[in-house]
């Protein structure tokens, strides 16, 4: 996927500085555009999270998206105690416990939001993803929260951008401790990527359709 993008990406500059040089241009930044262009796009991701999604440029601040992410965290495999009251048969009782557990990394389906500054070649962004994570939990029926939220915030260059964030799963679940209080897990990790978006309509001259 990423020598495709790669593959691609270059294919644009080479088309790029083709236009130029027929219209007697030295250099290839002089036909950027000030504002980043409108419509659909290809987003890539690579680092936490992986990531392929479809997205629409609604204006050259707001681009909206959906896709699949997998991210990498310390959670996997990960145990979370929560306790139960025992009763002797004689009377009394003791706290004990078992344990709730998250075997894989979080990733599944998102709806993404990007805000950023309207400029093509240099910006600004933030980046929402709310996702449903497919990730294993044990046992079955633990009583957990399947969302998952990533936050991120960068730099970019004209279709590329560098971000780095937080991944939130937000009550991912909900125990008793030994005094018998129910109370939510709440997970975070730190989450660092690098995105390209890949205009369909770059795509389309590349591929004559």
């Amino acid at each position: 996927m990423l020598v495709l993008v790669a593959t691609l990406a270059a294919a644009q500059a080479q088309m790029v500085g083709s236009t130029n040089r027929q219209n007697g241009s030295i250099s290839s930044s002089t036909n950027d555009p000030v504002y980043r262009p409108t419509g659909a796009v290809l987003h890539f991701e690579a680092g936490s999270p992986w990531a392929v999604a479809v997205g629409y440029q609604v204006t050259p601040n707001v681009m909206v998206g959906a896709g699949y992410g997998y991210y990498y965290t310390s959670y996997q495999n990960s145990s979370f105690e929560t306790y139960h009251y025992s009763s002797y048969t004689y009377g009394g009782g003791y706290w004990d416990y078992n344990h709730f557990q998250v075997e894989g990394n979080p990733n599944g389906p998102f709806l993404e939001l990007r805000g950023s500054t309207p400029g093509y070649r240099w910006s600004v962004f933030s980046d929402v993803k709310l996702g449903y994570n497919l990730a294993y939990y044990y046992p079955d029926s633990a009583q957990c929260s399947r969302i998952y939220i990533g936050l991120q915030a960068g730099i970019g260059y004209k279709n590329l951008s560098l971000g780095a964030g937080a991944l939130l799963i937000p009550g991912v679940f909900t125990v008793t401790n030994s005094q018998g209080v129910r109370e939510k897990v709440n997970l975070t990790e730190f989450s660092l990527s690098l995105s390209y978006n890949l205009p369909v309509a770059y795509l389309r001259r590349v591929l004559m359709f």
